[in-house]
């Protein structure tokens, strides 16, 4: 019969300090051990801390601490969030949901696109859309990836909770489980109360990566859309295409850079 072997940790930092290595070596097993949702959730809490440290001591660099701690620590959710979707997923139901939101999120950003390129040009974007295509191209991240969080978001919420309630009544927890759930609990609740709130600065911010996308699709319009045509140009510089309405859309790069684009009536 063979004995179960046991692996013991030997310090080897001098005596006065061979106490507070052991501390270490419990803390670095403990942190190895923790799934990697706990593991966003404690290096976000740390970065947290030391930036709340930094405030009370004015120092310049504490913002950009509380930032990426907020961030690590909200992407904690995304483990939670997967394993709920891939749960959804294994369902007749759960995939007719996800493609339903899928299709109803494509459309959407096809539909943003075309209101882009259409303020763009001021008219119908029908003729141009390629640029339509390159603009739906560009925002699908924004409006994408935002739907399907928050739709990830409150399916996770609404199963967790309901879940939540089932093993509870069928298992009471011990003492020992009851505060590790409640600590992965309050530790979730915070996170998805730094990614609500965290999405309105997204939002306030997502101004600039609109008015960025439209100078890349009015360059994209200028140089692959729009071609030299003596007829309806009066220099080198200007393209155009032809509208089936019968009027022109003319492109030519503004002085301050970007380009600008005007209907014309056809010669």
């Amino acid at each position: 019969m063979s004995e179960e072997y046991t692996e013991y940790y030997v310090s080897k930092a001098p005596k006065a300090l061979r106490g507070l290595d052991y501390k270490r070596k419990r803390l670095q097993d403990w942190f190895v051990a923790l799934h990697a949702e706990g593991r966003c959730y404690t290096i976000g809490g740390c970065l947290l801390t030391i930036a709340a440290i930094m405030t009370l001591c004015k120092m310049s660099v504490a913002g950009d601490f509380a930032k990426i701690g907020a961030t690590l620590f909200a992407l904690g959710l995304v483990f939670p969030v997967e394993r709920c979707y891939d749960w959804l997923w294994q369902r007749s139901f759960g995939k007719l949901l996800i493609l339903a939101l899928i299709a109803a999120v494509t459309n959407l950003t096809y539909g943003v696109g075309r209101q882009l390129v259409a303020g763009l040009i001021g008219t119908n974007p029908e003729p141009v859309s390629a640029t339509v295509n390159v603009a739906t191209l560009l925002l699908a991240p924004l409006l994408f990836f935002g739907f399907l969080a928050i739709g990830g978001l409150v399916i996770f919420a609404i199963a967790s909770y309901c879940g939540t309630l089932a093993l509870m009544s069928v298992f009471p927890p011990s003492r020992f489980t009851k505060s590790k759930n409640a600590c992965l609990w309050s530790c979730r609740l915070m996170a998805l109360g730094i990614a609500v709130f965290g999405s309105w600065s997204v939002l306030k911010g997502s101004n600039a990566y609109v008015e960025r996308t439209s100078r890349w699709c009015g360059q994209y319009l200028y140089t692959f859309d729009l071609y030299h045509d003596a007829q309806f140009t009066t220099n080198r510089v200007e393209k155009a295409v032809a509208l089936p309405d019968g009027h022109v859309l003319v492109g030519f790069p503004k002085d301050g850079g970007g380009h600008q684009f005007e209907v014309r009536t056809s010669r």
